[in-house]
C-alpha cells in the first residue's frame, strides 16, 4: 500500500501549482470572500462553473478578483449580464451532459488541460453550503475524479467558511498539522464515502481507531479532535477527512 502526504492548510504549500475551481454555492454572511479571493487570484488556473461566474462578477472589484480563465456548464444559471462581463475575458466551455454535475465537468476539462501534468493540488471554493444533495453532490465529483487518475498525486480539497474536507485514497495518509494549528479550531472526524466495507486505522487523534469497520448506520467520526501535530490514517477504501476552520 502506498502513502500519501496531506498539508492542512493547503492554500500555505506550493500555490503556484494550484487550480482553483469557485463552485456556484450561495455567499452568506459568513463566507470568508478574503480567504476565497486569495486563493483564486494565487492560482495558475481558475475555473468557474456556470452560475458561480455571476458570485465572481458580483465582488470582483470590491475584493480585486482575477478574471477566471474558464467558465464550465449548460449555461442554465449564468446570468445575461455576467456572459457579457466576461464575454472577452474568459474561455467559455458549453459542456450539456445532464448526467454529472457542472463541478464533475470541470474537473474532466482540467484533466484536459496540458498543464494538469504540472499541478499538485485542486482547491475548490464552495460546494458544501446551500442545499444537501447539492453537498453530497461535491463529495461524489471529488470520489469519481479521484477514481478516474488512480496513479496521479494530485490532491483536491473542499473549502467553505467552516470546514476544509478531503477524500483520502486507499494508503497510508499523513497529515501534517503542526504548522497550520492556529487556523483551525481543533475539531475534525472522519467517515465512509464508498458503499463497500470500509475499515480504518488511526493514530493522532483524541478518539483513534484501530482496524475498525466505520459505517452509516454503525461507527463514524465525529466531534474528534487533533490530538498530535501529525496524524495518520490507513484504510482500505476512501474515506472523508474534515477539519473546522477558525473564522
Amino acid at each position: 500500500m502506498s502513502e500519501s502526504t496531506l498539508y492542512i492548510l493547503p492554500w500555505t504549500n506550493n500555490s503556484d501549482q494550484t487550480v482553483a475551481i469557485w463552485l456556484n454555492s450561495p455567499i452568506n454572511e459568513n463566507c470568508d470572500i478574503e480567504l476565497y479571493s486569495y486563493i483564486w487570484n494565487r492560482a495558475i488556473l481558475r475555473y468557474c462553473t456556470d452560475g458561480s461566474s455571476n458570485i465572481v462578477a458580483k465582488y470582483q472589484k470590491e475584493y480585486c478578483l482575477k478574471d477566471p480563465n474558464f467558465i464550465v456548464g449548460d449555461f442554465d444559471s449564468i446570468t445575461e449580464h455576467s456572459k457579457l462581463y466576461f464575454k472577452n475575458k474568459s474561455q467559455f466551455i458549453h459542456a450539456p451532459n445532464q448526467d454529472f454535475t457542472d463541478f464533475s465537468k470541470t474537473l474532466d476539462q482540467i484533466t484536459q488541460n496540458p498543464i494538469f501534468c504540472n499541478i499538485d493540488k485542486i482547491l475548490v471554493l464552495g460546494g458544501l453550503c446551500g442545499r444537501f444533495d447539492h453537498a453530497l453532490a461535491s463529495l461524489n465529483s471529488i470520489v469519481r475524479f479521484q477514481k478516474s487518475i488512480l496513479k496521479s498525486q494530485i490532491k483536491i480539497y473542499l473549502i467553505d467558511e467552516n470546514n476544509l474536507i478531503t477524500v483520502t485514497s486507499t494508503s497510508d495518509t499523513i497529515i501534517n498539522i503542526k504548522s497550520d494549528m492556529n487556523d483551525l479550531t481543533g475539531k475534525c472526524g472522519y467517515m465512509p464515502i464508498m458503499q463497500e466495507k470500509t475499515v480504518v486505522t488511526t493514530n493522532g487523534f483524541k478518539w483513534d481507531l484501530k482496524e475498525k469497520e466505520i459505517s452509516f448506520g454503525g461507527i463514524i467520526s465525529t466531534s474528534n479532535e487533533i490530538d498530535k501535530d501529525v496524524l495518520h490514517v490507513k484504510t482500505n477504501q476512501p474515506i472523508i477527512l474534515y477539519f473546522e476552520i477558525k473564522k
